[in-house]
């Protein structure tokens, strides 16, 4: 059943990744947090610096994934490459909340990430206190998604 599942996803990988019209995310509620955990996207990614913008203008705090498993930076600007001190995600306790990109989702947070299981060992690991959104355009929303025992939902979906 796993060869069949991983087909499936490699299917319609190939199908999202093809997806490429820019699209930015701009409204974020970030009222009532203090900690934006976000990413610096790819090109078929939806771009979520003007949130990271807002919050840094806010005095939140950012942070971005680092190159280890499970571990993001924080930063005071968007940069690339990413400079900053490294955290664990585990470790966040303050009242955060988390973007997380994908090339689909489902409704319900269900995510077709990249393959790599990169987000799902840092959702596995993320504390409850975190509010983890998923961020695709409007034509990645699909009805369902292959799933595995491993794969992580998330609990609200932006798309643009």
């Amino acid at each position: 059943m796993a060869d069949i599942m991983n087909t499936d996803k490699t299917e319609l990988r190939r199908k999202y990744i093809k997806l490429n019209r820019p699209a930015k995310l701009e409204e974020v509620e970030l009222d009532g947090f203090d900690m934006l955990i976000a990413y610096q996207s790819l090109p078929n990614e939806v771009d979520v610096n003007p949130v990271m913008e807002k919050a840094f203008a806010c005095g939140m705090k950012v942070a971005v994934p680092a190159l280890e498993p499970g571990q993001f930076a924080l930063i005071d600007k968007v940069v690339c490459p990413i400079q900053g001190p490294a955290f664990d995600i585990s470790q966040v306790s303050e009242k955060a909340l988390m973007l997380v990109p994908a090339l689909a989702y489902t409704k319900d947070g269900a995510r077709l990430g990249r393959g790599g299981g990169w987000y799902d060992r840092a959702l596995a690991r993320c504390p409850k206190c975190v509010l983890k959104c998923g961020v695709c355009r409007t034509e990645a929303i699909a009805e369902s998604l292959p799933q595995e025992s491993f794969d992580m939902k998330v609990e609200r979906v932006y798309s643009v």
